[in-house]
């Protein structure tokens, strides 16, 4: 997530002069380097949307504010159950051997069976796809 996001903002910031091939596929565009980096620098996601909000937001067309608007929410969720899985406190018991326990900061305990670990998967999935599918948009558009 934090490697598309940083791709986005560099292609968004770069001297971008994207072209297509007969099917209209987008092949190339040049990177800012230094947005790439200064991306990869921060830290956390909310840090990372800030920055996107900042100094991508403004240079995009109406359209793809929007469609960066909606992808917003979806960074934000995703991050929230990726953390979850990896910086959760597991547990095993041989009372749910299909599962596996999570023990929250308040000690709340939550079952996790494979179905939870796999909304997991797809929610980071849909996210990379919609990354992928705008940062092609952004680069079409040639804004930098």
């Amino acid at each position: 997530m934090e490697n598309l996001l940083a791709h986005l903002h560099a292609t968004a910031l770069g001297t971008s002069r994207s072209s297509t091939d007969e099917e209209g596929e987008f092949l190339e565009t040049k990177l800012n380097v230094t947005a790439l980096l200064a991306m990869r620098k921060l830290s956390s996601n909310p840090s990372r949307i800030e920055l996107m909000n900042k100094r991508v937001a403004p240079r995009l067309p109406p359209h793809l504010v929007s469609r960066w608007q909606q992808i917003v929410p979806l960074i934000e969720e995703c991050a929230r159950e990726r953390n979850t899985v990896v910086h959760g406190d597991w547990w095993l018991s041989d009372l749910y051997p299909d599962g596996l326990i999570l023990q929250d900061k308040q000690w709340q305990l939550t079952l996790y069976e494979v179905q939870c670990f796999e909304y997991v998967l797809e929610c980071i999935s849909t996210l990379s796809t919609a990354l992928v599918k705008f940062a092609r948009e952004v680069g079409k558009a040639q804004i930098g």
